[in-house]
């Protein structure tokens, strides 16, 4: 009786183990396919283009020696790509930009045309980031003295 009741137990272990290392095996497999495609889209995306994007805004800040920053959006990224540690709310942007504090603003695309009308001086930077394919992200622009 003892033997029969040990051998139905390593039975179930043997299946338990064979059926956790088929699930370990597939959530690999998933999770690397899944890794391997984010990347590849990336690239056909050109999803660099807000790193590159913040990297020349970087570089011309430092060369023309400005004091910049950046328009609450949803792309919080952005942060890390200006070396930022927050965003500035539109109307603390204006404020900001009308009393001399800054010289250069990185901000969301459809919100340029308002901003040209309330800067002083505010003109639209050729600096700009390459043309993303997704059409839900947010396009940016460099707004300077």
């Amino acid at each position: 009786m003892q033997i029969g009741k040990m051998s139905s137990r390593e039975q179930l272990r043997e299946h338990i183990y064979r059926w956790s290392a088929a699930a370990l095996f597939l959530s690999i497999l998933l999770t690397s396919g899944h890794a391997i495609s984010k990347v590849v889209s990336g690239y056909r995306n050109h999803r660099a283009a807000l790193v590159i994007f913040g990297r020349e805004v970087r570089h011309q800040a430092e060369a023309h020696h400005w004091q910049y920053e950046a328009i609450l959006a949803r792309d919080e990224g952005m942060l890390l790509y200006l070396e930022r540690t927050h965003f500035l709310q539109l109307d603390e942007a204006i404020r900001e930009w009308n009393r001399g504090a800054l010289d250069a603003l990185v901000t969301p695309t459809d919100e340029a045309p308002r901003l040209m009308r309330e800067l002083s001086n505010a003109l639209l930077s050729p600096i700009r980031p390459m043309e993303r394919k997704n059409e839900q992200d947010i396009g940016y622009v460099l707004l300077t003295r």
